[in-house]
């Protein structure tokens, strides 16, 4: 017990928190695992339930000197953070942690501001004549109708988004195409489409988040795990979202590509201080080309189906961090996945 090493994860209540933790638990003679959350019934505290703590959202201006406090009081040398938002709020002040030989899995911050917000990076990599979809920026209402326009509508479906956001909150598809009686009898409740005369008069005269409004790319989606290791890149990895739930995604397969692992590297190539897992969603353009729709630099909760091919992305990134070697294992062919839920029960 005395020689392993004492790590913290936060945000276990989210949808991959306890994939992410059983992963990790493949290298429990290594690790001591320490858990945390908002939530005082996160999921994933039941999985290590004696070495849970309660702690304050990100938002908290206590939030930094309480995470400190915790990761002195349990010995902690390495948080892996698995909320987006805690990622700016610990990037920045990571120094203070580094002071008591506490490190963090996070990138830099300058590169995680242009990572989290949708339009910084659309804008980042059209700078740096990286291949991305047609987009408008927008922050006011009269300017919505003449960014449509300019994107093809009403001819062509829009896609509509918060710049800074997660998972699939605030994102719809602009069409005048669909027909609401076959979304109601044939589309689950949260279909994403939605007519435009509906979306101006839910603004109405509020105040809206800047949004990105960019071309609607029709084809196949992917979702791509990068391994870093101090901006080095070790490993692409590249899987289908056959399906999806709620913006996650539930069956696909692992597919290798050059074209789209090149893309990638280009993009990676134009942000600093990348350090531990960043993730990628692409979709298929009409063009059948393969661009960006977002990126999740953190470890993806969908990352750990890589265990399938042989792959343990949380331990490979924790290992690389603490400068522990990893063993190399033979990477498997044609796999293809599905996910599902379980279910945790405690007394209230």
């Amino acid at each position: 017990m005395e020689n392993k090493i004492n790590i913290l994860i936060t945000g276990v209540g989210s949808p991959g928190g306890p994939g992410i933790i059983k992963a990790i638990l493949e290298e429990k003679e290594i690790f001591n695992i320490y858990l945390c959350d908002a939530d005082q019934n996160a999921t994933g505290k039941y999985l290590i339930e004696k070495n849970f703590r309660v702690i304050p959202k990100a938002s908290d201006p206590n939030f930094i000197d309480f995470l400190l406090k915790l990761c002195k009081e349990y010995n902690i040398k390495l948080i892996i953070p698995l909320v987006t938002r805690e990622l700016l709020e610990l990037s920045k002040k990571k120094y203070l942690f580094k002071e008591n030989n506490i490190d963090i899995l996070v990138s830099d911050y300058e590169s995680l501001k242009i990572l989290n917000d949708k339009g910084l990076l659309y804008n980042h990599l059209k700078n740096n004549k990286i291949k991305v979809p047609r987009f408008e920026l927008i922050n006011k209402k009269k300017d919505f109708t003449y960014a449509l326009k300019r994107l093809g509508y009403p001819k062509l479906p829009v896609i509509m988004k918060p710049r800074i956001s997660n998972g699939s909150r605030g994102v719809r598809i602009i069409s005048e195409e669909f027909k609401k009686f076959e979304l109601l009898f044939f589309q689950k409740p949260n279909s994403l489409f939605i007519k435009l005369e509906e979306v101006l008069s839910i603004i109405g005269d509020r105040n809206f988040p800047p949004l990105i409004l960019s071309e609607f790319l029709p084809g196949e989606e992917l979702t791509v795990d990068c391994i870093l290791n101090n901006g080095n890149i070790e490993n692409i990895i590249i899987r289908t979202r056959d399906q999806m739930r709620e913006g996650i995604s539930i069956k696909g397969k692992f597919i290798k590509n050059e074209k789209i692992i090149h893309y990638i590297q280009q993009i990676l190539c134009t942000l600093k201080g990348l350090d531990g897992s960043v993730g990628f969603q692409l979709k298929k353009s009409t063009n059948e080309e393969y661009l960006l729709l977002e990126s999740n630099p953190r470890l993806q909760g969908s990352s750990t189906t890589a265990l399938g091919i042989g792959i343990n992305i949380p331990v490979i990134i924790i290992k690389n961090k603490l400068g522990i070697k990893n063993e190399i294992n033979e990477i498997k062919n044609k796999v293809a996945f599905s996910r599902f839920y379980e279910n945790i029960f405690y007394e209230y």
